[in-house]
């Protein structure tokens, strides 16, 4: 990047400019210089000006102009015509002017003063740039002084006379704010008028009149964003002719408005801590931002709302730094009891903007791990008797959803909550998450447009059998580590899961079952520590292993630890109490259905006693929480159970599933019996092992229906996918997405009924020799049409003739960049290649298809070049301190950073 250099560093002493006899007014200029700051890059241009008078001073500043005269830069200060005494006057332009010099260009500085109406200035001052960061150098005088060839008089033999004494400067605003352009002109002769124009460049050719800009003064509109160039044609009409003149250009740039970070405070342990952001409405109703794409500064602001959220009066000032007027916040708290699930904590908030949006903020409060019944809630998922024929949402957090929904409708009083103008924040942690994500949702089944709707929840928990989607709104933060983000568990039935985008993080810590995993302030440390987070939506390494033991039948349960005390219980199909540490016992109750996870290395015993009449399923299987997968299950099925019945059960410790034993007991726990059950596996595959890095890509693959072995036993991970197989995986995907099963049948010769389906619904439009192994581009071919538009819509930025590998005239570009697009395809190394013409293994394609099932598993990337890589040039780019800070993540870079080194560390980055 080159580094203009201005050569001068010398004072000069410059002529005093005086007024004509009779006025009154005598103006000395000096110490007209320049000074170099090295360390950030800052011209300063410095003057000082003394005069003798009482006059009125209605401004001074410095103008810079190119060799032929055109305007480049002023900087002034204006006095609105008040009396004035003599004082030294210090002008600092930075970094930005930087752009304006070009080297080896002649440039001139002009100061001036305006006293009613006339303008005084300096001789001007000539320079000349040059590239020499390391040395300013010196003044370069380049000859005679320079005169301003718009600032002469023009006159005619006996007619008019016509002098612009002063220019309009350019001028930089905050949007909304007012700005006026000037010009001053003497006349004799005739009568003097006005005309101003608007261009999109800095000419005075090809501009346009602006209608009632027509006075010695012109106010633009700065309503909205964006720079626009105006000047004014003057016009002295008298007896001996009409004379015109043209002003000089002045730039009007009108910049987003200056915000102020305001406070968020919350407590975390026994402290209070506080973060710095902009205003929450501002996130909510600037056009630049989008409700469905992730915002990191307006995550960490919903992260610290809802570490607030958990003390009250902590929400509420945080709320009133917000702007949200004390009236108009409405906080519910107090039912800290068994039945807190019907009347979450919460917090409501409203405003009106100055643009007339109104700014709902809903904050609601998560659970407190110290307080059982609140934590026990959560392990409930069925309805039952709370509201009867209706079941496919967690039973006790859409009892708190709907309780907070009917106060947010009492709130917004009479304000309907699909009005157009409100915007909407939903944030919550833990339960007050799970609360969220269902409101969210229940605002779109409202008809509440998703631009009005900002939802943000952390630690979330499943909430919902088989989500779908289309809910690109909601964002769900969660850690890898954290059991409650896992649970409900998916069940042999029920895909539980959440609204929305998941993006998970890793603990930057050892990855543990601790409540730190699982607490506010650890999101709120994650989100703060990585200004802009690397989440993502793809599987990592955590691993939450432990023992999963599933029960299917009317039976109460007592888990004793090794020295026998009762640690949890479930009566009557609820989880009545629960004394064990966090994550070492995780429930699901769901009607007869029990489940419980018990972290791994942990024994306990299971007491069963049945409370009808009837059989029982009973299985353990190891489990990890995070694939949700496991390879060993014990099984006893169809157990007759009577009531009063007892039974016991060792599980966990040293106790691996294959081993564990059933066994009928009597009232005081002496075993009369012994239950016969068996080994199973769901997943038939020999060859496809637990730590191979596709396990989980073929099991889900497997129990979707898509995807069959080549034998009963064997999977054949490492061979290549035939047109044949990727016609029938095509239909089959195609099938299930449209009539939710498969039906289609092997034919003759097998693939033929895939093959005429696939014709019929538009999958393939030619014949290929099904027999042979299928290119990456070949089944991309097939794939891209497996699926509607809707299951394939863009989550990635991968511009046309971005892969390295495939130009915008490859044959199957079409169908490749829709599959990197949507997240299916990344490519086969880290610059993206596809290697269109290589075959793909059976392993490879399991993958694929998880991801064009399952929308969480898809990758999110950027690809906006052939290198992978985004450009951003620096030359003229303005970097001031805090844009330093954040680059480097220290908080005064100037004690630890020379900014040469950081410059040219930059540009090689750049480059």
């Amino acid at each position: 990047m080159a580094i203009v250099m201005l050569m001068g560093l010398s004072q000069a002493v410059l002529p005093a400019a005086e007024a004509a006899d009779g006025d009154g007014l005598e103006i000395t200029f000096s110490n007209l210089r320049a000074d170099w700051d090295a360390e950030w890059g800052v011209y300063e241009f410095v003057f000082a000006f003394q005069f003798v008078s009482s006059e009125n001073i209605y401004e001074v500043g410095m103008e810079l102009r190119e060799s032929d005269g055109f305007l480049k830069y002023t900087s002034n200060k204006q006095y609105s015509c008040q009396p004035f005494r003599p004082e030294d006057v210090r002008l600092v332009l930075g970094s930005h002017v930087i752009e304006a010099f070009v080297p080896g260009e002649t440039y001139h500085w002009i100061a001036y003063v305006v006293c009613d109406g006339q303008r005084f200035e300096s001789a001007p001052s000539h320079f000349t740039f040059s590239e020499k960061p390391d040395d300013p150098g010196s003044w370069e005088d380049n000859g005679p002084p320079w005169t301003d060839p718009d600032g002469g008089a023009t006159e005619t033999d006996g007619g008019p006379t016509l002098t612009i004494s002063s220019h309009p400067s350019d001028v930089t605003v905050e949007q909304g704010q007012a700005a006026t352009l000037r010009v001053y002109a003497a006349s004799s002769n005739g009568s003097v008028s006005y005309q101003w124009y608007r261009n999109e460049r800095r000419s005075t050719s090809g501009g346009t009149a602006i209608r009632g800009a027509t006075s010695a003064s012109y106010s633009p509109d700065t309503g909205e964003l964006g720079t626009a160039y105006y000047y004014c044609v003057v016009t002295n009409a008298g007896e001996g002719g009409v004379l015109s003149e043209t002003s000089g250009v002045a730039r009007v740039a009108v910049e987003p408005v200056e915000l102020k970070r305001v406070k968020t405070s919350y407590r975390d342990g026994g402290s209070t801590k506080s973060i710095s952001t902009y205003p929450l409405d501002w996130f909510l109703t600037d056009a630049s931002k989008s409700s469905t794409t992730y915002d990191p500064e307006l995550a960490e602001l919903a992260m610290a709302l809802s570490c607030a959220a958990y003390d009250e009066q902590y929400i509420r000032s945080s709320l009133q730094e917000h702007g949200f007027a004390a009236a108009d916040i409405k906080t519910v708290y107090g039912y800290e009891n068994a039945l807190e699930y019907e009347n979450p904590p919460h917090a409501l908030a409203k405003k009106t903007t100055a643009d007339g949006k109104t700014v709902v903020a809903i904050v609601i409060k998560g659970t407190e791990l110290l307080n059982l019944a609140d934590w026990l809630n959560d392990f409930s998922t069925g309805y039952g008797a709370i509201i009867p024929g209706v079941g496919n949402t967690h039973a006790r957090f859409e009892v708190g959803m709907l309780a907070v929904y009917q106060r947010l409708v009492q709130f917004m009083a009479g304000t309907s909550v699909n009005d157009g103008s409100v915007r909407y924040l939903i944030t919550g942690h833990s339960k007050g998450a799970a609360i969220g994500n269902l409101l969210a949702k229940k605002l779109s089944d409202m008809r509440v447009a998703k631009s009005q709707v900002f939802a943000y929840t952390f630690a979330t928990p499943n909430v919902v059998k088989a989500p779908g989607g289309g809910h690109n709104n909601i964002f769900n933060v969660c850690n890898h580590n954290d059991p409650v983000a896992y649970v409900p568990l998916k069940t042999p039935l029920f895909a539980w899961g959440k609204y929305g985008e998941t993006y998970w993080f890793d603990t930057y810590e050892t990855l543990s079952f601790t409540a730190g995993n699982h607490s506010g302030g650890r999101y709120m440390a994650y989100l703060g520590y990585h200004a802009f987070p690397n989440l993502g939506t793809g599987n990592v390494s955590a691993d939450l292993r432990g023992l999963l033991a599933s029960i299917f039948c009317p039976v109460d349960i007592e888990v004793v630890d090794q020295s026998g005390l009762v640690v949890a219980r479930i009566v009557d199909n609820q989880v009545t109490d629960c004394t064990a540490e966090y994550g070492d016992l995780l429930f699901q109750v769901e009607g007869d259905e029990k489940m419980i996870f018990l972290r791994e290395g942990l024994g306990y015993t299971l007491r069963l006693s049945a409370t009808d009449n009837g059989t029982m399923d009973f299985s353990v299987q190891d489990y990890d929480l995070v694939s949700q997968t496991s390879t060993v299950t014990k099984a006893f099925e169809d157990v007759p159970l009577t009531a009063g019945k007892h039974m016991a059960v060792r599980v966990g410790g040293e106790v691996e599933p294959h081993s564990v034993r059933l066994y009928v007991t009597d009232a005081g726990g002496e075993i009369v019996d012994e239950v016969i059950g068996r080994v199973v596996s769901d997943f038939p595959f020999d060859d496809v092992s637990p730590s191979d890095w596709f396990y989980s890509d073929v099991k889900t693959a497997y129990e979707f229906g898509l995807i069959n072995g080549t034998s009963d036993t064997a999977f054949s991970p490492n061979s290549n996918l035939t047109y044949a197989e990727a016609v029938k995986l095509a239909a089959c995907m195609h099938q299930t997405h449209r009539e939710g099963a498969v039906t289609l049948e092997n034919g003759s010769p097998w693939y033929q009924p895939y093959v005429e389906y696939a014709n019929a619904n538009q999958i393939i439009g030619q014949a290929y020799d099904w027999n042979a192994p299928a290119t990456r581009a070949g089944y991309m071919e097939i794939f891209a049409r497996a699926l509607p538009d809707s299951a394939l819509a863009a989550i990635n930025a991968v511009g046309d003739g971005a892969i390295p590998d495939v130009p915008s005239t490859h044959p199957s570009a079409a169908a490749i960049y829709r599959l990197y697009r949507a997240g299916i395809l990344q490519g086969v190394d880290a610059a993206h290649n596809c290697s269109p013409d290589s075959t793909i293994r059976r392993s490879e394609v399991a993958a694929i298809l998880t991801r064009m099932m399952d929308s969480s598993t898809r990758i999110r990337y950027q690809l906006l070049s052939a290198a992978g890589a985004v450009r951003v040039p620096l030359v003229g780019v303005a970097l001031s301190r805090a844009h330093i800070a954040a680059a480097l993540g220290v908080e005064n870079p100037a004690s630890q950073y020379d900014s040469a080194a950081f410059l040219a560390r930059t540009c090689q980055a750049s480059n």
